[in-house]
């Protein structure tokens, strides 16, 4: 029974990733109805499933009891637990992902039976939930996953296993900017190129040639006072080569109106600023109303088509592979993206929501509890089975750490 129930999960999850089928036969209406009722069934096969598995338990214990060895009757409980979670179920889960149709044929019995007789359990304890939940504000039941979340997931497993087109990629990273805010994306503080307002303009073209940004930031005493921003072509065009020379000329008569951002701006949501406001660069701020950095289009535009790199761009990998186990990268790219290429899910011993660091050099500053120097390692436990991390300073520049090598711990 379990190999049915098995079966039906994971076709009906198959299927819903799908277009649903026009209800040209019984086949399709079938299919359709399934869809429809989604979760209804799949938290119906999950507690029957949770049923057959305590009932088929008790009663291998009942048939074990000649023996007289607790501990023998423990490892054998033990070994059928397995086969059948592990085995059993995977083995129809497999096989369910050739074919998924087939659960409105002959499964289909077995699944209106399911929902008939597990229904009223799975309304009773959802039931108490639903008005609690309720009860303080929240509405709280059977949820159906919306086509978004499910394309989401559909495309983060093909990203994750190379199976993923360009543009489906693109998609993906549309997809992703949902959940990305303005601190994730955004070049640090520490990395921005930046003017006071009583500069020359020759300091400023001086600026602008060396870093090779087209556009600068201009402060007032601090860069917490950001007064407006500093455009190379306003620059350019607008003043004569007499003016640049001159004593009184001052970049704060040609710069434009800054753009001020909150951090937890989300990603999707400020492409549309952007766009409104016919700006290019904008100026994070944070929640006591500093300077955290800024944010461009570009920053925003690479997180759906990828890396976009100009003739002002140093050639350095972000992450470079030296082994099966070992990576070297940026202090600065963000923990998730190394959990991604890692395949990790979580460290241990760090609530990641509640900790003031975004980045692998956050982590291990944090880890440190000091400033860090070349040669620095901290060791950092993960969810994964017998997997630890190993993380070396390799470089800083002033108290910021650039490099890090990354060695998985088996």
């Amino acid at each position: 029974m379990l190999i049915f129930l098995a079966f039906a999960e994971a076709s009906i999850s198959a299927i819903s990733s799908r277009r649903p089928p026009p209800e040209t036969n019984d086949l399709s209406k079938k299919l359709r109805k399934y869809i429809s009722q989604k979760q209804l069934i799949l938290s119906s096969i999950s507690v029957a499933s949770t049923a057959i598995l305590v009932s088929s338990t008790i009663l291998a214990s009942i048939q074990l009891s000649e023996i007289s060895s607790v501990p023998s009757k423990a490892i054998i409980v033990i070994i059928l637990v397995i086969l059948s979670v592990t085995i059993i179920r995977q083995t129809a889960r497999s096989l369910a992902l050739i074919n998924p149709e087939i659960i409105g044929g002959p499964l289909s019995k077995i699944i209106d039976v399911t929902i008939l007789i597990f229904t009223p359990f799975v309304w009773a304890l959802t039931r108490p939930v639903a008005l609690i939940s309720k009860a303080v504000g929240h509405n709280i039941g059977l949820i159906e996953p919306g086509p978004i979340d499910e394309l989401l997931n559909l495309l983060a497993y093909q990203a994750k296993n190379d199976l993923i087109s360009d543009e489906q990629r693109m998609i993906l990273g549309v997809l992703k900017m949902n959940n990305q805010n303005a601190r994730e994306l955004m070049s640090p503080r520490t990395d921005v190129a930046s003017i006071p307002k009583s500069s020359s303009l020759e300091d400023a073209i001086e600026l602008i040639s060396k870093s090779g940004y087209s556009r600068i930031p201009v402060y007032e005493d601090t860069l917490d006072k950001v007064i407006g921003i500093l455009y190379a072509k306003d620059l350019l065009i607008t003043q004569s080569e007499k003016d640049r020379h001159s004593k009184n000329s001052e970049i704060a008569s040609i710069i434009r109106p800054p753009f001020f951002i909150p951090e937890s701006r989300k990603a999707d949501a400020l492409l549309a600023d952007f766009k409104t406001n016919q700006v290019h660069l904008g100026i994070v701020i944070d929640e006591y109303g500093g300077t955290a950095g800024v944010i461009t289009v570009e920053d925003l535009l690479e997180e759906i088509v990828g890396e976009i790199s100009d003739e002002y761009d140093a050639n350095i990998n972000e992450i470079e592979r030296i082994s099966s186990n070992e990576l070297i990268v940026d202090a600065s790219i963000p923990i998730e993206e190394l959990k991604d290429i890692l395949d990790i899910n979580n460290f241990i011993g760090f609530n990641e929501d509640g900790e003031d660091f975004d980045s692998i050099g956050g982590l291990i500053l944090t880890k440190l509890g000091r400033i860090a120097i070349p040669g620095d390692q901290v060791n950092i436990k993960t969810n994964a089975e017998n997997v630890n991390l190993n993380l070396k300073v390799l470089s800083i520049r002033g108290h910021r750490i650039k490099r890090v090598k990354v060695t998985k711990i088996t």
